[in-house]
């Protein structure tokens, strides 16, 4: 067996320890509380809490459980966007300075967009516009119509602000990451990098996760690219995301 193929296999084989929350300094009664404030005040479908490897509580709604994929909304944005970013970092595919244009030509001459960093688009700083409210009629409305996204994004989104000199949280913006990562990694399929790189490493079966086009269809075509949408859209299951979080908390180190 080759060396790789190893070491995924002892880094798959991980499994979380199980205690009392008390063994790791929190209380069984207050996670009882908490569980049943947020049932109380939102539909709760899992809550999985997990501290020093220990897994202290788990609750779920019929039909989920800590295996079980769930859409993730825009924890999308750090489970697909975040991770596949920092794995283009490592890979020398990107710098966080280099200007958006090197991977979007179509903003080198713009004066407004040609100012956008890598970084001020995964930190909301680049300026675009967000795309809500979906009011019927508007480029925001069509952003979201598959596959539109990234066509409205680069082309139409207005620019609110100089690059780097504000916050605006937007979905465009991290579309636009999404493209740029796409591009950083033309030739490739950034899902089997993900999955090859990180999910299966971590020991997340592929059953567990899935990351698509917006809505969960297929990735969108464009370029000469294939882009996997990072602001929402994915599913993972609470253990997944516990995985990943843990691969953050200990900086990357499994």
């Amino acid at each position: 067996m080759a060396i790789g193929a190893i070491l995924i296999s002892l880094f798959a084989a991980f499994q979380w320890m199980e205690g009392e929350p008390e063994e790791v300094g929190m209380s069984s009664g207050r996670l009882e509380e908490i569980c049943r404030a947020m049932r109380e005040r939102s539909k709760l479908d899992a809550l999985l809490v997990i501290r020093h490897d220990t897994i202290v509580y788990e609750w779920y709604a019929k039909g989920y459980g800590r295996h079980v994929p769930h859409y993730t909304a825009s924890l999308a944005k750090a489970l697909v966007g975040g991770i596949t970013l920092i794995m283009a970092l490592g890979d020398g595919k990107l710098k966080l300075e280099d200007p958006a244009w090197k991977f979007v030509p179509q903003w080198r001459d713009d004066p407004l967009k040609s100012k956008i960093t890598i970084l001020h688009l995964a930190t909301h700083s680049s300026g675009i516009e967000d795309s809500t409210p979906r009011k019927p009629g508007t480029w925001k409305a069509e952003f979201w119509k598959y596959p539109h996204h990234y066509h409205i994004a680069r082309d139409v989104a207005p620019i609110l602000f100089e690059p780097g000199t504000g916050f605006h949280y937007s979905n465009p913006g991290m579309a636009m990451l999404a493209y740029c990562i796409a591009a950083a990694y033309r030739g490739s399929d950034v899902k089997e990098l993900l999955r090859d790189r990180v999910m299966r490493p971590i020991g997340v079966p592929d059953d567990e996760w899935h990351i698509a086009g917006y809505g969960g269809g297929e990735p969108v075509e464009m370029d000469g690219l294939r882009i996997y949408a990072n602001w929402g859209g994915a599913a993972y299951s609470p253990d997944a995301v516990a995985r990943v979080g843990r691969l953050m908390l200990r900086k990357g180190v499994w």
